[in-house]
C-alpha cells in the first residue's frame, strides 16, 4: 500500500504506513472477544496494537498506522 493517505480526525497524517495486524488474536479471558473463532474485540485489538507499536494510530478508515 504505497501512497496512502491516512486521516485522524480528519487531520491528514503524514508519514504513516498500514498496519498489518495479523499478530492480534483474542483474549480467552475477555467476555467480549470469541477466541473459538479469533474475534477480537476493539479494547483488547487496542492493548495489542499499542504494546506492539506505542506510536500507532487508528484512522478514520478504521485502519491502524505507523510512522515510517
Amino acid at each position: 500500500m504505497t501512497n496512502e493517505t491516512f486521516y485522524d480526525d480528519d487531520k491528514k497524517l503524514v508519514g504513516y504506513k498500514y498496519l498489518d495486524t495479523d499478530f492480534v488474536k483474542a483474549n480467552k479471558d475477555c467476555s467480549n472477544c470469541d477466541h473459538h473463532n479469533n474475534y477480537c474485540c476493539f479494547d483488547c485489538e487496542r492493548g495489542q496494537v499499542k504494546d506492539e507499536y506505542p506510536t500507532s494510530k487508528y484512522t478514520d478508515d478504521c485502519e491502524w498506522v505507523i510512522p515510517k
